[in-house]
């Protein structure tokens, strides 16, 4: 029996070596996984706040310009009105 009972205790040894030997590297693996997610997520993130920010450049760039054009043009679509009163000789 005594046998048979060393037997039993080495394959649980071997057993539960292997089984820590495959989990403790998977546990690594997972690790680096979610390390390397972590990074993929802020250079994502990074990128489409410079994304954003361009478009925001963009936007505000086009709308200064606008202005300028339709005061630019109000300027010029604006000819002095003579004064009526004045012109006829009326008081103001």
């Amino acid at each position: 029996m005594a046998l048979k009972e060393y037997g039993v205790f080495t394959a649980g040894m071997v057993t539960g070596w292997m089984a820590r030997s495959v989990f403790g590297g998977t546990r690594e693996l997972v690790v680096q996984a979610i390390v390397l997610g972590h990074d993929v997520r802020d250079r994502a993130k990074q990128a489409v706040t410079e994304r954003y920010e361009s478009a925001e450049d963009m936007i505000a760039e086009g709308r200064a310009r606008y202005e300028a054009l339709r005061s630019s043009l109000r300027r010029d679509d604006v000819a002095p009105q003579p004064n009526a009163k004045r012109d006829r000789g009326e008081a103001a």
